[in-house]
């Protein structure tokens, strides 16, 4: 299992959003031959950064892509902000922390 964890808002124009990890298996060449919808027709919090947390069987998924889809407005311009994404292995959901190398590359700018 995997677990996908992101934070976001969005404005009252937005009618939904989506999530889908896009797959495909080891040795193919197209874009992603496996669909897997994790978010279906959701609203973000209007007034402030909620979290979210989605777990999901990769199954036959050797290589994926994220997609966040911005499911159109109400009335106006609809906005979907995303941030803070963090995708791993496992069950349990985490706060988002920076990749290992990305920690060691910040230590070392600072000395």
């Amino acid at each position: 299992d995997y677990v996908l964890n992101f934070r976001g808002f969005n404005n009252s124009a937005l009618a939904s959003y989506d999530v889908y990890i896009l797959g495909r298996r080891a040795g193919e060449s197209d874009g992603f031959t496996i669909v897997k919808k994790v978010v279906s027709s959701k609203k973000l919090s209007t007034s402030r950064c909620e979290d979210v947390s989605v777990t999901f069987n990769s199954g036959e998924m050797d290589n994926a892509y994220i997609r966040f889809d911005n499911n159109g407005s109400s009335s106006g311009t609809a906005d979907l902000y995303i941030t803070e994404v963090d995708l791993y292995k496992g069950y349990k959901p985490r706060t988002w922390q920076p990749h290992p190398e990305d920690a060691v590359a910040d230590a070392n700018k600072k000395l």
